[in-house]
């Protein structure tokens, strides 16, 4: 896989990291990556297409992986809550105003991420 994580803050783009080339993690900021362009390309499309269903904040890694016929394509690897994921070498100013966004207490929850709530007991 080579690709990258996004931490995606409710209102503005998302900070970007280089996570992983080749299988190897190797971290580094995107912007200094030849396949920052399409990162970002995939990552926008993703959210213009499904914002609307994902908490208000939170980490997405992306990258490409191969078919069984040998074509290469961009997926979702994995998502996770910004609470719990590392950031990396995103800019850590970015990085914490979306944790501090995932971690807001239930009365300062938005009516979209109070969807996002995981009831216990």
């Amino acid at each position: 896989m080579n690709g990258g994580r996004l931490v995606v803050p409710a209102t503005t783009s998302p900070a970007e990291e280089r996570a992983a080339r080749d299988g190897q993690t190797r971290t580094a900021p995107l912007d200094t990556q030849p396949r920052r362009a399409a990162v970002l390309g995939f990552a926008r499309d993703l959210l213009a297409e499904y914002r609307h269903t994902l908490p208000g904040a939170i980490v997405v890694d992306v990258g490409t992986i191969q078919e069984p016929s040998g074509n290469e394509r961009w997926a979702v690897v994995e998502a996770n809550g910004a609470w719990g994921s590392g950031c990396y070498a995103s800019d850590p100013h970015r990085a914490v105003d979306v944790v501090l966004h995932s971690t807001v207490p239930v009365g300062a929850l938005s009516d979209h991420d109070r969807h996002f709530v995981r009831r216990t007991g």
